[in-house]
């Protein structure tokens, strides 16, 4: 971590390397009143909804549905497995993340053009990550 300057407050704040490749240059304190602010223009303005906390019992089904369809698809435990087995060499350093082999950035998300082969891992940000699923999904249709 490095030492940084909130730019709203001016305290200083720890600031991880990662947070610093994003442009984030306010404290914690800072960013989540900012945060606050955003989401509450956002409500008024109709945009974005209040989310209500799920009940337990709801957390409950959907847990049940989830767990059941995991059961049910032999091909979706496999998939599961493959992923898990990824984040695991990732994690102990078997596997190294890299920027987004699109456009440079970060953070990143492994995917797999062939879970034949668990540790050949493509690394894309989140929005080409979409963009590469939604384009496979326009050529198959």
């Amino acid at each position: 971590m490095q030492s940084a300057t909130c730019r709203k407050c001016g305290a200083a704040f720890d600031q991880t390397p990662a947070a610093a490749a994003r442009g984030v240059h306010q404290c914690n304190a800072c960013r989540a009143a900012a945060n606050q602010v955003w989401r509450l223009k956002q409500r008024a303005e109709g945009k974005r909804e209040i989310k209500k906390p799920k009940t337990a019992e709801a957390k409950k089904k959907a847990y049940l549905r989830d767990a059941a369809a995991y059961r049910a698809d032999p091909e979706r435990r496999r998939r599961t497995l493959i992923r898990s087995a990824a984040r695991y060499a990732a994690s102990v350093g078997k596997l190294t993340k890299q920027p987004c082999e699109v456009c440079g950035g970060w953070p990143v998300e492994g995917h797999h053009d062939d879970y034949e082969k668990p540790l050949e891992v493509r690394w894309l940000c989140p929005e080409h990550h979409r963009q590469h699923h939604r384009n496979l999904l326009n050529k198959a249709a």
